[in-house]
């Protein structure tokens, strides 16, 4: 084979590797990353009713909840209306 061929797959070799490899971290490192738990409020009713629920945070629409088993999750109100309603 000539060796200028052998050059060129070499490279084309190479930086496929190099893409592979960083395609990969990136992959592994996405891995730990908490996936956006994001549930209805009639889920977080229903939970509250079978008593999961150790915590909730109101910061305007946006309720945080924490689960008993250490979960969190969130969800969303209507700005205008109380979360009791």
């Amino acid at each position: 084979m000539d060796p200028q061929i052998k050059s060129i797959l070499k490279t084309i070799l190479s930086g496929f590797l190099i893409l592979l490899t960083i395609a990969s971290l990136f992959a592994l490192m996405g891995v730990g990353v908490q996936k956006d738990k994001t549930i209805s409020l009639s889920t977080l009713a229903r939970d509250i009713n079978d008593q999961k629920v150790k915590k909730m945070v109101v910061e305007g629409p946006i309720v945080t909840v924490e689960y008993n088993d250490g979960a969190t999750k969130t969800t969303r109100k209507e700005s205008e209306s109380a979360l009791t309603q």
